[in-house]
C-alpha cells in the first residue's frame, strides 16, 4: 500500500497546483515512436505524453509501451514535476522530481535532480544535472547518485530549429549496491534534434541519440520521431 503513495501524491500535488494557477496555462500533447536498431530484434517504444506549464512551473505525464519483441519489454508510467529559478540574466537553476511506475513488474521508484545551466557565447549552454535515486518500492534511501556534465546549443535552421546536446561523461558518484563501484565513468551521449513546425500549433520532432557505453566500449543508436501539438 505504501509503495503506491509517492506516485499518487505527486500526481495529486501536480493536479492541485495546475488547477490553482490563475493565469493562462500552456498545454502540450505529443506521440512519439522510438527505434533502437542494435537491440535484439530491433527495439520499438511508443510514447504518448501530456504536458502542462505555467511560468516557472511544469509537469508532464508520459506512458511508454514497448512491444514484446526484445529484451526490454513492458509498460512504464512517468510523472515529472519541475520548477525553474532564473538566477541572473544568463544562469538558471532547475529542480526536477520524477516518479516512475513499471506497470508489468509493479515497481515504483523516484529520483530528484537538481540542474544548473549558464549561457555562454553564441548561445552555448553549459551545466550539469545531479540525479539522485532515493526511493524504491516503499523504501527511502540514497540508492545511486549520478552527475551529467552537459553542453547544449540550438539555432534556427530553415523553417525549424536545430538542437545539439552533449552529455560527457555521465559519472556515477555513489551506489548502495556493494557489487557496483561508487565512482565510475558510464556514458558519453551526443544528441541531435530538429523541430519542424507544420502549422501554428503542430510540430514534427526528430531526435537522434548516439550513446557510447564507456564500460562496455559499445555504441548504440536511438531514433525518435514524434508529433506535438500545443493548445
Amino acid at each position: 500500500m505504501f509503495a503506491h503513495k509517492p506516485f499518487s501524491l505527486i500526481a495529486l500535488a501536480a493536479l492541485i497546483t495546475s488547477l490553482s494557477l490563475q493565469t493562462q496555462a500552456d498545454w502540450y500533447a505529443s506521440f512519439s515512436s522510438e527505434y533502437q536498431p542494435e537491440a535484439q530484434s530491433g527495439h520499438y517504444a511508443y510514447k504518448p505524453l501530456l504536458q502542462f506549464s505555467e511560468g516557472n512551473f511544469g509537469t508532464y505525464l508520459e506512458y511508454v509501451y514497448v512491444p514484446r519483441n526484445g529484451l526490454d519489454n513492458g509498460q512504464n508510467l512517468t510523472w515529472q514535476v519541475e520548477y525553474t529559478w532564473q538566477l541572473n540574466e544568463s544562469s538558471i537553476f532547475k529542480l526536477v522530481h520524477e516518479f516512475d511506475r513499471a506497470i508489468d513488474s509493479d515497481t515504483n521508484s523516484a529520483e530528484l535532480t537538481p540542474m544548473f545551466y549558464t549561457t555562454l557565447d553564441n548561445g552555448l549552454k553549459a551545466g550539469f544535472e545531479l540525479e539522485i535515486d532515493y526511493y524504491l518500492d516503499g523504501d527511502f534511501d540514497i540508492y545511486e547518485i549520478e552527475i551529467e556534465p552537459t553542453l547544449k546549443w540550438s539555432r534556427n535552421l530553415g523553417e525549424g530549429k536545430l538542437n545539439l546536446e552533449l552529455e560527457a561523461p555521465t559519472m556515477r558518484l555513489y551506489s548502495s549496491d556493494d557489487s557496483i563501484k561508487d565512482f565510475e565513468f558510464e556514458e558519453v551521449l551526443p544528441i541531435i534534434g530538429y523541430d519542424h513546425p507544420l502549422s501554428k500549433n503542430l510540430t514534427l520532432h526528430t531526435l537522434l541519440e548516439l550513446p557510447y557505453d564507456l564500460q562496455e566500449d559499445d555504441f548504440d543508436t536511438i531514433i525518435t520521431i514524434g508529433l506535438g501539438v500545443t493548445f
